[in-house]
């Protein structure tokens, strides 16, 4: 279910956030008018704010991953994190 036009990943990517990288998000006020991707306007700013690793984190949350991913997914490198979250975060 979409809050505020967002799909639940995205709203529940918000919550593992730090509070201040959630202010950093959200302190610009969202321009809707234009917009068509409001999704992808948020998770490009928790990009902007969010390190590899921690983005890593909460992807590895929010999908599930069993251990034997994330044990996988350690060996990666941060650019290969990025290529593997890339449909997400």
């Amino acid at each position: 279910m979409a809050q505020n036009g967002l799909e639940s990943w995205v709203v529940d990517a918000l919550y593992l956030l730090r509070d201040d990288q959630r202010n950093h998000v959200m302190k610009s006020p969202l321009n809707l008018d234009h917009t068509t991707n409001l999704n992808g306007i948020i998770t490009s700013r928790i990009k902007e704010v969010v390190p590899v690793d921690q983005r890593l984190q909460i992807f590895v949350t929010l999908n599930g991953l069993a251990q034997g991913v994330v044990d996988r997914l350690s060996t990666l490198t941060p650019d290969q994190h990025e290529k593997v979250m890339e449909s997400t975060l």
